[in-house]
């Protein structure tokens, strides 16, 4: 499968994890015809959070490095609008809004870290716990809007006696980038369209008057899903 990787030209950790636990997994077929796309990363303005759920992705290393030590080739792209038709499909590793065209035409995978329909949108790991709904991972195809693109797979995250929120937390995210890394095993399969009739709205940030609620919110959804 010759994949093309969507990444942000700047140091991203998901987009070093991703593409280092790829790379074990790959055929040589798939090495060969994969490449790397890097589009333009803009800092977004700070924000006030009370609670951290996912590592600073500053921390890890250039997509760009990465792709050469695994040998896959690179391509600069000034804007999204310049990302090449005709790869097998496309991984978000890090990437904004992708045009509607190009999301239409292509076979363009994601990791929501929310079970869609049921969270969508933004901060959804905190959402889920705040409105006790089972935190998980869809692995799906990205559609003009927001987390309504056919699904190949979920994964709900275990939560576990002992667990504090920031624990929970660290094992949702790298659920997250086991899943991603392991997009070619699903792909094999048809993805299964999403209800409209079931999908909940598509969240925003969440507030931090809210966010301040989340410990003891954890604590009730540690009793509805632990195991």
């Amino acid at each position: 499968m010759n994949t093309g990787f969507i990444a942000y030209d700047t140091n991203h950790l998901k987009s070093d994890q991703v593409l280092n636990q790829w790379f074990p997994m790959a055929s040589e077929d798939s090495l060969k015809g994969s490449k790397v796309f890097l589009v333009p990363f803009k800092p977004r303005p700070a924000r006030e959070t009370v609670f951290t759920h996912r590592p600073a992705q500053s921390i890890g290393g250039h997509p760009d490095e990465m792709a050469q030590a695994l040998g896959l080739s690179v391509e600069h792209c000034e804007s999204t609008d310049q990302i090449p038709h005709g790869m097998d499909a496309y991984v978000v590793l890090g990437v904004g809004l992708l045009p509607d065209d190009f999301v239409e035409m292509e076979t363009v995978v994601n990791a929501h870290p929310g079970l869609i329909p049921y969270s969508r949108g933004l901060d959804s790991f905190k959402w889920a716990i705040y409105n006790q709904r089972p935190v998980g991972v869809t692995l799906h195809r990205l559609s003009p809007e927001v987390d309504m693109g056919a699904v190949w797979c979920k994964r709900e995250t275990p939560v576990l006696p002992n667990d504090t929120l920031k624990s929970f937390a660290r094992r949702h995210y790298e659920l997250e980038i086991s899943v991603l890394s392991r997009f070619e095993m699903f792909l094999n399969s048809e993805p299964e369209p999403v209800d409209p009739n079931e999908a909940v709205p598509a969240t925003k940030r969440m507030p931090a008057e809210k966010e301040k609620e989340l410990w003891e919110a954890f604590q009730r959804y540690k009793v509805n899903y632990g195991k």
